[in-house]
């Protein structure tokens, strides 16, 4: 799970992924906050679960 804060620390998005097996995954529970939407957040959890994930 990831959990994107801005700088005063209060969390404004969320990722998860799901296995399906041993070489599988899929983004479960993708969330941002409509405050932060359009300042890339949603990329950056995406790219943070893909990374993790390899």
């Amino acid at each position: 799970m990831v959990v994107a804060r801005f700088g005063d620390g209060d969390p404004v998005g969320v990722g998860a992924l799901k296995p399906a097996d041993d070489a599988t995954a899929e983004v479960r529970r993708m969330y941002v906050r409509p405050a932060a939407r359009g300042l890339g957040v949603g990329r950056a959890i995406l790219a943070q679960l893909v990374a993790d994930t390899r």
